[in-house]
Order: structure tokens, then sequence, then C-alpha cells
């Protein structure tokens, strides 16, 4: 090992953790595209009624989104475990 190589390391993890705090922090500031319920009935006739039903945009957005955040949280923890091991 040279004497760069844990700088190198350390270096690597601040990026792992950078890039993962971003993943997370965008995906709680983000708000969703679609609405969570969403109306499929004959609400805007005469005799008409609504009929909710959850929507499925939402569904696949947010597990979307899980997975996202869940990325970023592994990464940071990556990102940590470099650190440690670039510094000790």
């Amino acid at each position: 090992m040279t004497d760069l190589t844990p700088a190198i390391i350390v270096t690597c993890g601040l990026l792992c953790d950078i890039f993962g705090a971003y993943l997370i922090a965008k995906n709680i500031l983000k708000p969703f595209a679609s609405p969570y319920m969403r109306d499929i009935g004959d609400s805007g006739t005469l005799n008409g009624g609504a009929l909710i039903i959850e929507n499925p945009d939402y569904k696949r957005d947010e597990t979307s989104y899980l997975k996202s955040a869940k990325f970023g949280f592994y990464l940071l923890l990556f990102g940590f475990v470099l650190q440690g091991v670039g510094t000790w």
C-alpha cells in the first residue's frame, strides 16, 4: 500500500456518502407525481356518483421511491464503512 491509498479509500467513501444522502433527500423531499386516490366514477353526470379507488400509478411511484431510498441508505452505510477502513 502506498501513502495515497487511505486517502483514496476515504475519498471514495465520502463520495458514496454524498450520493447516498442525495438519494435519500431527493426521495423524501420530492412529492409524488400522481394523486393517492383517483375517481373513476361518473361523477360529472347528472345522477352520477363518485367511485374512488387507489391510484395504481401512486403505488408504482411509491415503490420506485422506496427502492431508490433504500439503495441510498445502503450506499451511505457502505461509504461510512469505507471511511472507517481508510482511516484505520
